[in-house]
């Protein structure tokens, strides 16, 4: 959830190393050969899939936890009284009343996988060849390796995008307030000011910390946007400094495993700190089910 992709990827990397990963030398207490996973074509991609799924599942799971949330507990009381076992209970009522929360999350996944490029920079950039470039990759070679800014717009417009999750999930949000409160304010002569700030703010906190932390650890975890405008590296982000501690042909994964303590400890303490709020506040907005 609040890991960025470029230090998961640096992580991922370090576990397929070659020589000194933990995959090939858990491999080799079988007699297995060491394999090189992110330098040759049919290992390279299912690599940086199976790192990219570790990165998001926390944050899907986070989702599907306020899903769960939403259940009405009398389903399943009533269920219980017919005599309905467990894996009746998952299969007739929790999936049914996920189905929503399902549909959003299989849409974010797939807009994502079209956005994918963090990873993709951090673990191979691209190659080896080009079996691993995505969309956002291709746009990035095009328009600031080649040059070629016609083709990159082009292919640009293609192109998802997600940006509207904060608007969705206060507009959701702020549609659950009670009209009879409003009403009842109104009657006792309150202005719409006075209406907005007292009502309407107090009963979607939770739904402004839950954008406020997602809003925070996606900024703090950018990596595209610095990285095209940042020319000056004092103005560079911790991020992109992860990323250039990597090497070509070797890497001091000690010092990168620093950094990656460095990026991850200030997200960390956040999302820890107002954890049940965000929780709530999913929860309670539209992106439910």
């Amino acid at each position: 959830v609040i890991s960025s992709s470029v230090l998961i990827g640096t992580l991922f990397t370090f576990l397929f190393d070659t020589d000194k990963g933990v995959i090939n030398s858990f491999l080799g207490l079988f007699g297995a050969p060491a394999i090189n996973w992110l330098g040759q074509s049919s290992t390279a991609l299912l690599t940086v899939c199976i790192a990219t799924i570790w990165k998001n599942v926390g944050y899907f799971l986070v989702i599907f936890y306020a899903g769960l949330m939403d259940v009405p507990t009398s389903y399943y009381e009533a269920a219980e009284v017919d005599g309905a076992g467990k894996v009746r209970q998952f299969f007739s009522i929790t999936l049914p009343c996920l189905k929503p929360i399902t549909c959003l999350v299989v849409t974010l996944g797939i807009i994502w996988s079209f956005q994918a490029f963090d990873m993709v920079y951090a673990m191979t950039q691209g190659g080896p060849g080009k079996s691993t470039y995505t969309l956002v990759y291709t746009i990035y070679n095009a328009a600031f390796r080649e040059y070629r800014m016609g083709y990159a717009c082009a292919v640009a417009l293609i192109l998802p995008s997600c940006d509207a999750f904060g608007v969705f999930l206060i507009k959701q949000f702020m549609a659950s307030v009670p009209d009879e409160l409003l009403e009842a304010a109104q009657i006792d002569g309150a202005s719409e000011l006075f209406q907005f700030s007292r009502i309407v703010i107090p009963l979607i906190t939770p739904a402004l910390i839950s954008l406020t932390v997602f809003t925070f650890i996606s900024a703090w975890n950018n990596f595209l946007w610095p990285l095209v405008v940042c020319t000056d590296t004092d103005m560079q982000n911790l991020t992109i400094a992860l990323s250039l501690l990597k090497g070509k042909f070797t890497t001091d994964y000690g010092l990168v495993m620093a950094g990656s303590t460095l990026t991850f400890v200030l997200p960390f303490l956040l999302y820890a700190t107002l954890q049940k709020q965000f929780v709530e506040g999913i929860a309670l907005s539209g992106v439910k089910g």
